[in-house]
């Protein structure tokens, strides 16, 4: 629960700007290319730091790089609330996000690490539709936030509601990270550092708190040393170039390739388009609903009108739109459980090509809906798209050695998130010039994952594991 919701928080804050650059595009004075800028922050500081973090990862410790990660993050993210221009909030939404990178992807590590080998697919699985169920506390917090009324003058800028929205979304980082204080760290990272005693107490712990057993229970009195792995002191330098050539290098170069095509198609829909559906849902809402006309007709006209009448600033946002968000996302989780769940069944494989065709398929028929309802439902659909993450994790960390599995995870993020910065910044500059070639553009690239995922190994956990550490008897 305490490695969900380092996911979650790793997922609200993106998402959260969904609902906040629209709220505060009058007080920060964003355009529309300004705010897909804004909105691709998050992924430009996780795409900058995946590298660093990987290394810490596997250097320092899973539990360690996880706490402070989230308790900076925490930090900056809340002092954005205070910031009184858009330099300003944009700097430290970026510092914030430098941060991410770690809880976005250490929690796979961890998982596949702690967990016995027979629940390690599952766990993976689970955590996407607790992150969506999480992600609803986003609409539900902006509904209860943004619809209040007041402003605080501060001198150099007014503190409104949308600020408090930051404020919100930046506390759960603290919280994480609070909880996590006393987590036990990774036993295989242990080993993995030739760190054999303190192995082998976690292990102890672990089984104590599982079987309701006294520590000297535990039926395993030594661990044998990982072969092959030597902690002697390198250099910065020499300690980056042992963790990170392997990577990029045969046979694991394509499946970094690979996995991270497959989470850049993921991202630039899920954090790149979806971001901007609520900002889509309210322009619908404002016009009056569709009207026989379709989505880009009502988007592009809202705009136009706008632009013509040369209107005053407005910021506001309908209640109506935060409700969708917060009933799509509940009937999403709704609908992920037993998704994630069929992993048990059928393959990763199978379940991730589903998945990505679905949604793909949706995202085109955008352009051709013009029912309110059905396109509420085809636009909250690659929300879905999260359930491919959890498969494509797992497979990244049954793939590589424990030693070199923070780096590789953070890796394929890394260069997965950057997908994200391609999508948000292209719906802001397509959105009132070309809305209908987004629609093809995302839902064709989620078609081309679809069937590349094909290329992925059988739904087998890998069969060599180097640490010999018994985790199933626990």
């Amino acid at each position: 629960m305490i490695l969900a919701l380092f996911l979650i928080t790793s997922t609200i804050e993106p998402f959260g700007y969904g609902f906040i650059l629209p709220a505060a595009k009058c007080d920060l004075q964003m355009s529309e290319t300004q705010r897909g800028i804004i909105a691709s922050i998050p992924y430009i500081g996780i795409l900058a730091s995946s590298f660093p973090w990987g290394y810490l990862i596997d250097t320092c410790g899973r539990k360690k790089s996880l706490v402070y990660s989230s308790l900076l993050a925490g930090i900056f993210s809340i002092t954005s609330a205070f910031t009184p221009n858009l330099i300003s909030f944009a700097l430290c939404k970026l510092l914030s996000s430098l941060c991410m990178s770690c809880t976005a992807a250490a929690p796979y590590t961890y998982i596949a690490e702690i967990l016995p080998p027979k629940y390690r697919d599952l766990a993976a699985s689970i955590m996407n539709p607790m992150q969506i169920m999480g992600s609803a506390l986003v609409p539900l917090l902006a509904l209860g936030i943004l619809s209040l009324d007041f402003k605080l003058d501060f001198g150099i800028y007014f503190f409104r509601p949308w600020r408090l929205l930051c404020l919100a979304f930046g506390s759960l980082f603290i919280i994480a990270a609070t909880l996590a204080y006393d987590a036990p760290e990774s036993p295989k990272f242990l080993m993995s550092q030739n760190r054999i005693e303190e192995s082998l107490n976690t292990l102890k712990i672990i089984y104590s708190k599982n079987k309701k057993k006294s520590l000297d229970d535990y039926p395993i009195k030594t661990l044998k040393r990982e072969p092959h792995r030597h902690t002697d002191s390198y250099g910065f330098r020499s300690s980056l170039k042992r963790q990170s050539t392997p990577l990029l290098q045969p046979p694991y170069i394509k499946w970094i390739a690979l996995n991270s095509f497959l989470l850049f198609g993921v991202y630039a829909n899920l954090s790149g388009l979806y971001i901007w559906t609520p900002d889509f849902v309210n322009r619908i809402i404002l016009f009056g609903g569709l009207n026989e006309s379709s989505a880009c007709d009502v988007i592009v006209w809202e705009d136009t009108k706008n632009s013509i009448r040369n209107v005053t600033c407005d910021d506001s946002i309908d209640t109506n739109t935060s409700l969708i968000s917060f009933i799509a996302c509940c009937l999403c989780s709704i609908i992920a459980l037993p998704v994630s769940i069929s992993v048990k069944v059928i393959s990763k494989k199978i379940l991730i090509s589903f998945i990505l065709l679905t949604t793909g398929i949706c995202c085109l028929l955008i352009n051709f809906v013009k029912n309110g309802i059905l396109l509420v439902i085809f636009m909250q659909s690659l929300m879905m798209t999260t359930l491919a993450i959890g498969p494509i994790g797992a497979y990244t960390t049954d793939i590589f050695p424990t030693h070199l599995r923070g780096m590789a995870m953070c890796l394929v993020m890394m260069v997965g998130r950057s997908g994200a910065i391609f999508g948000s910044n292209l719906v802001g500059s397509l959105i009132n010039t070309a809305c209908m070639a987004n629609f093809y553009i995302f839902g064709g690239l989620l078609i081309v994952c679809a069937f590349t995922s094909f290329c992925l190994p059988n739904n087998k956990s890998k069969e060599n594991d180097k640490t010999n550490i018994e985790i199933t008897k626990l």
